[in-house]
């Protein structure tokens, strides 16, 4: 049985050619080398902390996790009561909220496109915040808005460069410093360890309380 290395280059070839035996892409797998159990089992097993998850109840999880974010997503709410540029406002408040909640699952330290478009979003909502400062009436999100701006934009200062400065600064580009990358990971290890009091939990939780005052302008 000879299993290609490299997977991706069964999609770079329109034909497959008969393999070379002694084509180094190619590895050799020696079918009695490999372990089996001496019994299958029809429900096998993960471990979690020593302890064993059926797999059943893993999809469960899943499942649940899957509706309790439909349900409580942003994009559950009606925005049509909301002038054009609210709608606008929304939007981006929203796409920063699920970047955040991408974030506090998966490493994104190495994903240029997920960076940039972070940066992006961010940029953004910071200049849509500065004009509704300047609006005659006052928006009701504003003092929650400008709070949780602050605490994004100071997040990392007391280590030197902060998160605020890093997503302005190295927008739309494929190089990013060391420390900046080593932040994105710590927000990520900090999400996975703390879950619910984490910072990025923080965060996506005050970036909810804006949209709902947004949505329902007082």
């Amino acid at each position: 049985m000879f299993i290609p290395k490299v997977m991706g280059d069964l999609y770079k070839n329109t034909n497959i050619r008969k393999y070379d035996k002694n084509d180094p892409r190619y590895l050799k797998v020696n079918e009695s080398e490999i372990t089996r159990p001496k019994h299958r089992q029809s429900d096998p097993h993960i471990t979690y902390k020593g302890k064993p998850i059926k797999k059943s109840l893993l999809l469960f999880a899943r499942i649940m996790d899957f509706l309790g974010e439909k349900f409580s997503s942003p994009d559950s709410d009606n925005i049509a009561h909301l002038p054009a540029g609210e709608q606008e406002f929304y939007s981006y408040l929203s796409s920063f909220c699920k970047q955040l909640h991408t974030l506090s699952g998966q490493d994104k330290s190495s994903d240029i496109e997920f960076i940039n478009d972070l940066s992006y979003t961010w940029d953004t909502i910071k200049q849509s915040a500065e004009r509704r400062k300047k609006l005659k009436k006052a928006r009701n999100y504003l003092e929650s808005l400008n709070q949780i701006v602050k605490e994004i934009e100071g997040y990392g200062a007391k280590d030197g460069a902060s998160f605020g400065y890093y997503l302005k600064e190295h927008r739309n580009t494929d190089w990013f410093p060391l420390p900046y990358l080593n932040m994105l990971r710590s927000l990520y290890n900090n999400s996975i360890e703390n879950e619910d009091h984490s910072t990025l939990y923080s965060w996506q939780a005050s970036l909810k309380k804006v949209i709902k005052q947004l949505v329902n302008p007082t």
